[in-house]
């Protein structure tokens, strides 16, 4: 049996302490939403999806405690802040789609407008279509500022999983999943976001 849990979750297992972050969730996940840099620089938001699960919107989300600081973890107490949500523009006939973070281009918008990335907070980047119980979500990645900083053009972070063995089996489970962010090459991630198992849902 194997149990999801998050990098910083392993060091408190040997205290029974567990926390899973809080990531959307939807009856379909499909396709892939990571950042990448341009030649010049420019941190870039990377989508590739299925046919039948173009992206609506992306957004930009970070941890808060209930007193409004921001978090660089979701352990304890939190809630989700929106810090933008970009609106695509018609992108039916493509399956990828590329647009810069801070200045929106090739159509897209951002309201009520671009973040400003702080370091020492984590954020989420998310995708999909649809509201409600017809959502389809892509694959999103949670990074830093420091994440950022590894990147190059022609890599993507995105989010990444491991399986570990658990010190000490929780609920019957002796395999936890770990999730962490990682760079892999661009055709890779169109690779991903378009996996055909992924896509068969919406054929």
């Amino acid at each position: 049996m194997r149990l999801k849990i998050t990098l910083p979750v392993l060091a408190l297992l040997a205290t029974g302490v567990a926390c899973i972050p809080m990531l959307p969730s939807a009856p379909y996940q499909a396709g892939k939403v990571g950042l990448t840099v341009d030649a010049d620089g420019h941190l870039t938001v990377v989508l590739a999806w299925c046919e039948g699960a173009t992206p609506e919107d992306v957004h930009v989300n970070h941890p808060e405690s209930p007193s409004g600081v921001a978090l660089a973890d979701t352990f304890g107490d939190y809630h989700l802040v929106t810090d933008a949500e970009y609106r695509a523009p018609d992108l039916d006939g493509g399956l990828v789609a590329t647009f810069r973070l801070n200045l929106p281009d090739n159509g897209w918008t951002a309201e009520p407008g671009p973040p400003t990335l702080k370091p020492g907070v984590m954020y989420f980047l998310g995708a999909g279509r649809g509201r409600g119980v017809d959502r389809i979500n892509a694959m999103g990645v949670q990074f830093t500022t420091d994440d950022l900083k590894q990147l190059t053009p022609g890599q993507v972070l995105v989010q990444r999983t491991r399986e570990v063995p658990l010190p000490t089996p929780i609920d019957e489970a002796s395999i936890g999943i770990v999730f962490y962010s990682g760079p892999i090459s661009q055709q890779q991630f169109n690779q991903e976001g378009q996996n055909p198992a992924d896509c068969q849902p919406f054929a």
